[in-house]
């Protein structure tokens, strides 16, 4: 009898964390879902409305055809999106961020974004898909969107990387430690066996979107561009 009730209570407790599970994932869903299907990939974002919601919030990602499509925000502390929604409430989820590190404006020579790998291919759970050369060459655009002005990357490079920090393991701050980054990057990828856009310059400012992989924690899944276009907001519209 003990041992049918330990049963009985043990799959409460699955039926319970599924069921939160699944109240978690239909929550942060809404919260884009709406918005997105009724934006053109190209469409400027109403920001008035997303920093409304959240002053954190200053720029929008979105990559035509996959699932990223999303706000950007940078909080006070460099690590409090990484288990907090765009509502500023505790989500395994997060939310995709950059740290103080990096300015607002994307000059700087290497802008990172942060976002969870989620198993159902939200946030930057498809950016292992870039290892496979189909998928590189097939999405290779970013949008990126400021209450300013449209950011278009094209992106270039693919590959895992050691869990480094990569503003502070590499020297950003010189021309000479920017350049020498730049030349490493084809090897990073060789070493790791990822994919490469062939006969492309690499020049700042660089776009970084980083997340965990899948089967390890001492790596990250690199997907970066570079800067194409940058097309300035018309103030009427």
């Amino acid at each position: 009898m003990k041992k049918v009730m330990k049963v009985i209570a043990a799959g409460i407790v699955c039926t319970c964390i599924f069921c939160f599970g699944k109240a978690i994932r239909d929550k942060t869903a809404k919260v884009y879902q709406q918005f997105c299907e009724e934006t053109e990939p190209e469409e400027w974002i109403d920001f008035n409305y997303w920093q409304n919601r959240n002053a954190d919030v200053y720029a929008w990602i979105r990559i035509p055809g996959t699932k990223i499509d999303y706000p950007v925000v940078q909080g006070d502390e460099d690590g409090y999106y990484l288990s907090h929604d765009i509502d500023k409430e505790s989500n395994i989820y997060g939310a995709i961020y950059t740290e103080k590190v990096n300015g607002k404006d994307f000059s700087s020579p290497n802008t990172v974004l942060y976002g969870h790998h989620m198993k159902d291919g939200s946030m930057f759970g498809c950016l292992d898909k870039y290892l496979d050369r189909d998928y590189f060459e097939k999405y290779n655009e970013v949008f990126l969107f400021t209450p300013e002005e449209k950011r278009t990357y094209h992106i270039i490079a693919a590959y895992e990387h050691p869990a480094e920090h990569i503003l502070t393991s590499y020297d950003f701050s010189t021309t000479e430690g920017i350049n020498d980054y730049l030349r490493q990057i084809p090897d990073f990828v060789a070493d790791s066996g990822g994919v490469i856009q062939d006969e492309t310059e690499i020049t700042p400012p660089l776009l970084t979107l980083s997340t965990c992989t899948r089967n390890d924690k001492q790596k990250r899944c690199l997907v970066q561009g570079i800067l194409v276009e940058c097309e300035k907001k018309n103030q009427e519209e």
